[in-house]
C-alpha cells in the first residue's frame, strides 16, 4: 500500500471515530478551552492502536492532546474540591505525558491538600527539574520545607525565586520572614526598606515592617506602618487588629471604635463588629456591647460564642425572653453546645421551672467549663424542692469525677457540699465532711470558712471563730472575709471586743468600702456603746447596701439608743417587709417593732403637743 493511501486511511479512521464519539458528546469550558465530555468510559482517548498506520509524530500529538484534556479536567475538579476526581484525572495526564511540568505541579497541590506533604515535595522537585524557572513551584517547595529545619535550602529557594522574579512579594518577604524567625530583625528591617523602595505599594512589606517595630516597642512607627497597610489594602484585617490594639492600649477609645467601625464596612470583615462589641464589653459598657453584638449577629455570621455572649447580655439587661429565644435557636443548630444548655438552665431556674431547668443542666458534662456552676445550680434547685438525697447524690457523682479528672476543682466541690449540708441543717455530717476536706486541703481558706460557718449555724459560733482565728495566726492569712468573720462573731457575742475591732479594722483596710465589713465595724462599736461612732459606719454600710436586712436592723438598733425612734421604726418595718431567711431572726425583728411602737405611743401620751399633731394630720384639718 502506498504512503499516500496509508495516510488517507489514517485520516479517514480519525474522522470516522471522532464523528462517532461526537454523537454522544457534551462540552465543558475550562480555562477558555472547549473540553468534550464523552459518555464512553475512556473519555477523549482515541483508539491509537486502531490507527496502525499513524506515524510516531501523530501518536505523540494525540497523547499530548489527551494529556491536556485530563490535566484540564483535573484542574476543574480541583476547583470544585473533588480531590479524588482531580487526582485520578491528573495521574492519567501524567501517564500520557511524563514530562509535563504543569501536571506535576498540579498533582503536588492536590497531594498537599490531602495532607501528603512528602509526595507533594517529590512532585515539586520533579516540576522544578523539568521547568527550572517555574517560580511558583520553587516558592511552593520553599513553603513546604519551611515546616522542617532545612532553613538553608529554604533560603536558597527564596533567593532563587527572587532572582527570577525580583518583584515577587512571596519570594522577597519569604527571606524577611526567615530573618524574623531567626531573630535577625535588624537584617529583616533593612531588607524590607530596600524592597519598599522598589515596591512601595507592597502592603505585606509594610505589614511586616509594622510587626517588627511593634514587637520592638516602636509603637509610633508601627502605627504609621499599619495605617499604610490599610491605606493600600483596607480589607487586610490583621493590620486592623494590631492597629486597634495600639490605639486601645494608649487609651484612644474613640479612635479605636472609629477604626473598627470603618473596617467593619469592608466586605467579609464582620469580625470587626464583634471586636467593637468585645471592646465595649471589656470596658463595662454593656448597653453598647449589646447593640454591637446585635448588629454582628444580624449579618448572618455563624458565631455561636457571640450569640451566647449576646444572650448573657440580654439576661443582665433583664431581657430574659430574648435571651431564651436566642439560646433555644442556638441549641437547635448545635445540640451539643453545653454553654447554651447551662444558660437555658439558669433562665428556667429563674422562672422556677425546675424540672425543665434540671433537664437543661443534665446536658452539661462535668468536664465543661460550667461543670461546677451546674453543680451549684442543681444544689440550689434541690434545696428549694427540699430533695436532700437527690442533691447529695449529685455531689457524690461530681466528687467521683473530680478524683479522675482535674476539670472539676475538688476543693470547690467540697466547699459547696459542706454548704449544702449546712442548708439542710445536717450539721454533724457537715462538720465531718469539713474535717475530711481539711485533711486533703489543710491550707484551704474556703474550707476553713465553711467549717466556721457550720459551727455558727449550729449554735457553736465561738468555737468556729476560735478555730478560724488559730488558722489565721498560723498561716498569717490576710483574707478579709476570715478576719471579718472572727471579729463579727466576737462582737455579736459581746466578747473580746477590742480584739474583734482589731480584726474588723484589718479586714476593712484590706477591702475598703465593703458594706458588710463596714457594718461589722459599726456593730462592734455599738457593742462597745460608742453609739455616735457606730452610727457613722452603720449609715455608710446602709447607703452602700440599702436592702440588706441585717444592716438595716443594726442601724435601727443604734438609732433607738440615740433616741431617733421614728427613723428606727421605719427601718425596722422596711426590714420586716424584705424579711430574714431565718425564722427566729424574723420573729425577733417583729418583737422589736412591737416594742418600738409601744415606746412611740408612750412618748405621744406624755407629749403636750401630741394631740395637736394628730389633729393636724386628719383629713378635715388638711381640707382646711
Amino acid at each position: 500500500m502506498s504512503a499516500k493511501i496509508q495516510g488517507f486511511t489514517a485520516v479517514f479512521v480519525l474522522v470516522f471515530m471522532t464523528s462517532c464519539f461526537q454523537k454522544e458528546a457534551s462540552y465543558d469550558i475550562v480555562d477558555g478551552y472547549v473540553i468534550p465530555r464523552y459518555k464512553n468510559p475512556n473519555g477523549f482517548i482515541m483508539p491509537i492502536n486502531a490507527m496502525y498506520q499513524a506515524d510516531d509524530v501523530r501518536k505523540k500529538s494525540m497523547f499530548e492532546l489527551n494529556a491536556r484534556y485530563f490535566y484540564l479536567q483535573g484542574e476543574y475538579l480541583s476547583r470544585k474540591d473533588d480531590l479524588e476526581g482531580a487526582l485520578i484525572n491528573l495521574e492519567k495526564a501524567r501517564e500520557l505525558d511524563e514530562n509535563g511540568a504543569q501536571i506535576y505541579h498540579s498533582l503536588s497541590s492536590i497531594y498537599l491538600r490531602m495532607g501528603k506533604s512528602v509526595e507533594a515535595e517529590a512532585l515539586l522537585r520533579k516540576t522544578i527539574e523539568l521547568e527550572p524557572e517555574n517560580v511558583q513551584a520553587i516558592l511552593d517547595l520553599a513553603q513546604i520545607l519551611k515546616t522542617g529545619e532545612n532553613f538553608a535550602e529554604v533560603r536558597e529557594l527564596f533567593e532563587r525565586a527572587s532572582s527570577l522574579s525580583p518583584d515577587s512579594d512571596e519570594a522577597n518577604l519569604g527571606l524577611v520572614i526567615l530573618d524574623i524567625y531567626k531573630n535577625k530583625t535588624k537584617s529583616a528591617k533593612q531588607n524590607l526598606k530596600k524592597y519598599l523602595k522598589k515596591r512601595p505599594d507592597s502592603f505585606l512589606a509594610h505589614y511586616y515592617l509594622a510587626t517588627i517595630d511593634h514587637k520592638d516597642g516602636r509603637v509610633e512607627s508601627a502605627e504609621k506602618s499599619y495605617r499604610k497597610v490599610l491605606e493600600l489594602n483596607p480589607a487586610y484585617s490583621r493590620a486592623g487588629v494590631f492597629l486597634g490594639q495600639i490605639l486601645s492600649e494608649s487609651g484612644r477609645e474613640e479612635e479605636t471604635i472609629a477604626l473598627f467601625e470603618s473596617l467593619s464596612r469592608q466586605p467579609g470583615s464582620e469580625q470587626f463588629m464583634k471586636q467593637i462589641a468585645e471592646y465595649y464589653e471589656a470596658n463595662g459598657d454593656e448597653g453598647k456591647a449589646l447593640e454591637a453584638y446585635e448588629k454582628y449577629i444580624a449579618t448572618g455570621f455563624d458565631d455561636p460564642q457571640a450569640l451566647l455572649k449576646l444572650s448573657f447580655l440580654y439576661v443582665r439587661s433583664n431581657e430574659k425572653d430574648k435571651a431564651e429565644n436566642n439560646i433555644r435557636t442556638l441549641i437547635k443548630s448545635r445540640p451539643a453546645f453545653s454553654s447554651a444548655h447551662y444558660l437555658l438552665g439558669v433562665l428556667l431556674e429563674d422562672k422556677k421551672e425546675y424540672k425543665e431547668a434540671l433537664d437543661a443542666f443534665s446536658k452539661v458534662g462535668w468536664d465543661s467549663s460550667f461543670g461546677l456552676e451546674v453543680l451549684k445550680a442543681k444544689s440550689r434547685i434541690y434545696t428549694e424542692l427540699k430533695k436532700f438525697e437527690r442533691g447529695w447524690f449529685e455531689f457524690q457523682q461530681a466528687l467521683t469525677f473530680a478524683e479522675k479528672k482535674p476539670e472539676l476543682p475538688k476543693e470547690q466541690i467540697l466547699v459547696s457540699a459542706i454548704n449544702y449540708l449546712n442548708k439542710f441543717q445536717k450539721f454533724d455530717l457537715a462538720k465531718t465532711w469539713s474535717y475530711r476536706a481539711l485533711e486533703e486541703f489543710p491550707l484551704s481558706e474556703s474550707i476553713q470558712y465553711s467549717r466556721a460557718f457550720v459551727y455558727d449555724e449550729s449554735g457553736e459560733s465561738i468555737k468556729g471563730a476560735q478555730q478560724l482565728e488559730a488558722f489565721v495566726k498560723e498561716t498569717k492569712s490576710k483574707n478579709p472575709a476570715l478576719l471579718n468573720f472572727i471579729g463579727y462573731v466576737y462582737a455579736e457575742k459581746g466578747v473580746k471586743l477590742d480584739k474583734a475591732e482589731s480584726y474588723i479594722r484589718k479586714a476593712l483596710k484590706l477591702k475598703e468600702n465593703d458594706p458588710f465589713i463596714t457594718d461589722s465595724l459599726g456593730w462592734v462599736l455599738y457593742k462597745k456603746k460608742d453609739y455616735r461612732a457606730a452610727e457613722t459606719f452603720l449609715r455608710k454600710a446602709h447607703e452602700a447596701a440599702p436592702n440588706e436586712v441585717v444592716i438595716m436592723e443594726h442601724l435601727a438598733d443604734c438609732l433607738v439608743k440615740l433616741g431617733s425612734l421614728q427613723e428606727a421604726n421605719e427601718l425596722y418595718v422596711k426590714a420586716e417587709e424584705i424579711g430574714h431567711t431565718n425564722a427566729d431572726e424574723q420573729n425577733n425583728l417583729k418583737a422589736k417593732i412591737a416594742k418600738i411602737k409601744d415606746l412611740l405611743q408612750a412618748k405621744c401620751l406624755v407629749a403636750d403637743a401630741c394631740d395637736v399633731v394628730r389633729k393636724q394630720r386628719t383629713p378635715s384639718a388638711q381640707a382646711k
